[in-house]
């Protein structure tokens, strides 16, 4: 009798969902999880699976387990669903081993900077974008294309327009993949699951932080880099006390930035990293090549200029000493300072300085890194489908690292980059928050459920699910800004109300707090909000008039050229400067000549106005030409469909508003070219923040209206109204 009521207790806690076998958790709690783990993975590693299970139901979470057989990613994502309704409360997954894996294609505009055209690279792999979106997004929907072949973990969907054209997800997500490719992956798993499963008892604090910048990634500019530091200090006040610590590195600082770093990660009382550089999937970037500081070294500089260009040339096969004459012709340098490049000594002596400069794979090898969060705003870091990937490294080291977020394709340097980070000092998980963050290609790697404790230890639960008016408006009043910026953003959520907004920015003083309040202004594209960016064009903080000066350009208005030429001129932010320079060539590039050219006349002598404004006005006056002569006459005219093409995809990344008219004009021209007017239809679906977005719209209708529209074109119109109905899927990155 025993043995049988055992058997049918056993029946009901596995169950079968689709194809999948599906555990039920071993204990009942408030809130939910699951574990999604090939078969192979879980064959091999079955009792470090169950310790990580066991683990995160101890840490308040009913753990579901699903062992998937190569099922593709739609049939796991249907099991997830039905495990979603079937709880009240069903956080987020953690993709385990060789899951498959998403190859998302059709999206880029759910992207901060990924633009690759998929009809030059014809490699899916190359043009896709891998995305666990797929999985934590339900109201996404997409179209199965293939599964590759060679790799066949891939996967790859097109978006369609049937569902959303936003991120927002119902729960989180965390990838748990070794960075090998052989049966070694199954020892490292095991091992990260079983030291996870004892980290998660301990109670973790943050105490000492580690942050760098790249070289390249601010522009240089110091006062970019000088508020994210104002940021760390908002969101992290008790680094700044005694007893406790924050390194700021600057790649500027020191030549030997590579081993300060390595050195920096394996100290044992590191809690947490954030990278702001450059990335490839095998490669941090953190310095350039030493600055000069004398004669002799400026010399050396430019031999080794001119060794990489000779040698760049042998890699590519060209003819050696063209290009030497060239060099020589060209900057006036002596042909013997490119006589040696291609000695192997030579070579190998390069090759070793550029390897000095930047972290690599293999300089991981042995290293045990141990901050428990790291965070890489950098490209390419998480691709996590290719062996090795830098996040994997760190992930799998042996050392403490429990989990990190990263990238699988580039990513835009002007994102917020640390949105809402300070809620980790608060308790929340770390899945929790990245759920805030609406790019297909940021993923987290490693345990979602990870957390740290607030001092005094406090798990802050459900801040994300809390619907409750009342509960928001007295955390607005908290004097922690980071609960106050929570609380903006769920408030608004909840009732919408400008007339808050636009007063929480007027009246904050956390520079958190009001970007969080105009970003979130941003999301109404009001009147109010487009009023208001002529007034943030001054903020004190470096962020918000950074991006109010990218805003300005997104929605057009020639009323903001007279404060984009004032920040151009004025502002101490190179990447301000840079950013106002060019929405002003945007908007309309003539009328920002005569603009530009009456601030000349207001500016005092002393400033040579006339000389700084030359380039500027040189830019313009191309802009106009680039506008006029590249862009409209190109589509008016009759010529070629890649002409066509090239010129209407320029607008996906220069918002010419002046040009919506022409486009709008041919897609409703049935004797276009069908393959034009679908391209030309994507590009409109770019300006979502346009002043004249409600003309592409009323354009999109008319021709969805037409007798015998192609169903291609009418699907991409669908997907376009949506797109500018639903506005921008991160409006700090239009």
């Amino acid at each position: 009798m025993k043995k049988l009521t055992f058997l049918i207790t056993l029946l009901l806690a596995t169950q079968l969902f689709a194809e999948l076998t599906v555990e039920k958790p071993t204990v009942k709690q408030s809130h939910s999880f699951a574990i999604v783990v090939d078969k192979a993975s879980y064959n091999n590693t079955k009792d470090a699976i169950l310790a990580y299970r066991n683990s995160i139901e101890a840490d308040g979470l009913g753990c579901y387990l699903i062992v998937e057989d190569e099922e593709p990613p739609c049939t796991i994502k249907k099991t997830i669903i039905d495990i979603y309704k079937s709880e009240k409360a069903f956080e987020g997954i953690a993709l385990v081993g060789d899951v498959p894996v998403p190859m998302i294609r059709d999206a880029q505009h759910l992207t901060s900077a990924f633009k690759m055209d998929p009809e030059r690279f014809k490699k899916f792999s190359r043009s896709s974008i891998a995305s666990d979106r797929f999985y934590e997004d339900f109201d996404l929907s997409f179209k199965f294309l293939k599964q590759d072949t060679i790799n066949t973990s891939l996967y790859y969907y097109s978006l369609t327009s049937e569902g959303g054209q936003i991120i927002d997800k119902e729960i989180y997500s965390g990838r748990i993949k070794p960075p090998v490719d052989d049966d070694s992956k199954y020892q490292l798993l095991e091992e990260y699951l079983n030291r996870i499963a004892k980290q998660k008892s301990e109670i973790h604090e943050i105490h000492n932080m580690l942050t760098f910048a790249g070289h390249g990634y601010h522009s240089e500019s110091l006062a970019s880099w000088e508020w994210d530091l104002h940021s760390m200090r908002e969101q992290f006040p008790q680094l700044y006390k005694a007893g406790n610590s924050i390194k700021n590195l600057n790649h500027a600082t020191s030549t030997h930035m590579k081993k300060i770093i390595l050195t920096e990660l394996q100290k044992t009382n590191l809690d947490v990293a954030l990278f702001h550089a450059h990335g490839s999937d095998d490669t941090q970037y953190l310095n350039g090549y030493p600055v000069p500081r004398n004669t002799a070294e400026y010399i050396n500089s430019a031999k080794l200029f001119f060794r990489s260009k000779i040698q760049g040339a042998a890699r590519r096969k060209k003819d050696i000493n063209e290009y030497k004459d060239y060099y020589v012709k060209q900057y006036g340098v002596p042909r013997d300072w490119m006589e040696n490049a291609l000695a192997d000594s030579m070579i190998l002596a390069d090759s070793l300085l550029g390897a000095s400069l930047d972290i690599y794979t293999s300089d991981l090898e042995g290293i045990k890194t141990q901050p428990k969060f790291v965070m890489f705003d950098e490209c390419y870091n998480g691709q996590f489908f290719h062996s090795p990937y830098i996040a994997g490294k760190y992930l799998f080291s042996g050392g403490r690292t429990i989990a990190t977020v990263a990238n699988t394709v580039n990513v835009k340097q002007d994102i917020w980059a640390d949105e809402f980070l300070g809620l980790m000092n608060q308790g929340i998980r770390v899945g929790e928050w990245h759920k805030t963050r609406v790019f297909l290609e940021s993923h987290l790697i490693g345990d979602p459920t990870f957390h740290f404790y607030s001092v005094p230890a406090k798990l802050v639960k459900n801040l994300y699910s809390e619907k409750n008016e009342k509960y928001w408006k007295k955390l607005l009043k908290d004097e922690n800004p980071v609960y106050r910026g929570l609380a903006v953003r769920k408030l608004y959520e909840i009732n919408k109300d400008i007339d808050q907004l636009l007063e929480i920015y007027n009246t904050e003083e956390s520079f958190l707090v009001r970007m969080q309040a105009i970003k979130c202004l941003s999301f109404t594209r009001s009147p109010e909000f487009e009023e208001l960016l002529i007034k943030s064009a001054y903020d004190p903080a470096e962020m918000i008039r950074r991006i109010t000066a990218i805003w300005m350009g997104k929605v057009g208005r020639e009323e903001y050229l007279p404060h984009l030429a004032e920040m151009m001129f004025y502002d101490n932010s190179e990447r301000v400067t840079r950013t106002a320079k060019e929405s002003m060539g945007t908007l309309n590039p003539e009328k920002a000549i005569e603009v530009l050219e009456q601030k000349i006349t207001e500016m005092p002598a002393i400033a040579e106005p006339k000389l700084q404004s030359e380039r500027v006005l040189n830019s313009l006056k191309r802009n106009v030409n680039w506008l006029n002569n590249e862009i409209i006459n190109t589509v008016q005219s009759d010529t070629t469909y890649k002409a066509k093409k090239g010129a209407l995809r320029t607008l996906r990344n220069y918002s010419f508003h002046l040009a919506i008219d022409e486009v709008c004009e041919l897609i409703l021209d049935e004797t276009e070219e069908l393959n034009t007017r679908i391209v030309a239809v994507e590009v409109l679906g770019w300006f979502t923040f346009s002043y004249d977005r409600e003309e592409i719209v009323k354009t999109c209708e008319e021709l969805i209206s037409q007798n015998n529209i192609d169903p291609i074109l009418k699907y991409e119109a669908v997907k376009t109204i949506k797109r500018i109905q639903a506005g921008s899927n991160d409006p700090v990155t239009p």
